[in-house]
């Protein structure tokens, strides 16, 4: 209701139009293999039994490596990441009867050649998005610590706001004694400010009442000025991707997948305004000076 969202009956569920969403987002090469996988099978058994049998045979792998989808329908499961995972793994069913045919239809080199080829692009990018966006974004707090540590003694402050729940509240406790909890940027002049996401699009932070209540955090005009004219970058020692900064993440939240699959209300710039922060104090308010 917050969002003004229209809500079908069953809670934040896209529906069928939800899964190939998903899919491609998740696993595009399975998907796109399974698709041509099927049409590939029934071709190649049309061709040396029926077109009928060709139809049914490959209308049944498809049926079957559907059926995780289907039931999950069916039962009005949730639709987030965890609970479709065994979608997955059906999608290899078309994908092994088509090579099957294959196999046998051209020279083994030939064979082993592309079906090689195809799972190394496939390992190629899913170890991409591995490295650039599902650990990295995992491993915020701990980066932050390593960041903060190295800060030798600077004063160190950051908001008090349950944005910060899984950001500085998860630092080591040497760490958490030493932050200076504030409201605004005016509260410091000289030290490190550790900033977190601003956007309540965050899996990791969809139970906290603050962050339902306000949807991103706003509360401190001149952290919003550094955001909103892009300069928050120049104050920067460092910044941090989280959880609010994946596309991947977001997808373990029933109703953040549905608003970003389904309504497209999760873009890049939500994404961006998931990115923690490191500041200077100092240079921050130079720069401010400059905007204002």
């Amino acid at each position: 209701e917050r969002l003004n969202v229209p809500y079908p009956k069953r809670v934040s569920s896209g529906g069928w139009a939800w899964h190939p969403r998903f899919l491609l987002r998740f696993a595009p090469f399975h998907m796109i293999s399974a698709i041509t996988a099927t049409i590939f099978f029934g071709i190649a058994t049309g061709i040396a039994e029926a077109p009928l049998d060709g139809a049914l045979k490959s209308s049944a792998i498809a049926l079957l490596a559907m059926m995780p989808i289907i039931w999950g329908e069916i039962s009005d499961s949730p639709q987030f990441a965890r609970t479709y995972y065994p979608a997955l793994i059906s999608l290899l069913l078309p994908i092994g009867a088509a090579l099957t045919l294959l196999e046998a239809a051209v020279p083994a080199e030939i064979f082993w050649f592309g079906t090689l080829m195809i799972i190394a692009a496939s390992a190629a990018w899913n170890l991409r998005i591995l490295i650039a966006d599902v650990w990295p974004a995992r491993m915020t707090s701990r980066d932050a610590a390593r960041a903060l540590e190295a800060a030798n003694g600077a004063v160190i402050a950051t908001y008090a706001t349950a944005f910060n729940n899984n950001l500085a509240d998860c630092l080591p406790a040497s760490l958490r004694e030493r932050l200076r909890q504030i409201r605004s940027l005016s509260e410091i002049r000289n030290g490190l400010v550790l900033i977190p996401g601003v956007t309540g699009y965050a899996a990791n932070l969809q139970a906290e009442k603050e962050v339902l209540e306000k949807e991103n955090f706003r509360d401190d005009p001149l952290l919003n000025d550094l955001i909103d004219s892009g300069r928050i970058k120049d104050a920067a020692l460092t910044s941090f991707k989280t959880i609010g900064t994946s596309p991947y993440w977001t997808q373990e939240s029933q109703i953040f997948s549905y608003l970003d699959l389904i309504h497209h209300r999760i873009g890049e710039n939500e994404r961006r305004q998931g990115r923690a922060w490191l500041i200077d104090a100092a240079r921050a308010h130079e720069i401010l000076d400059e905007i204002n």
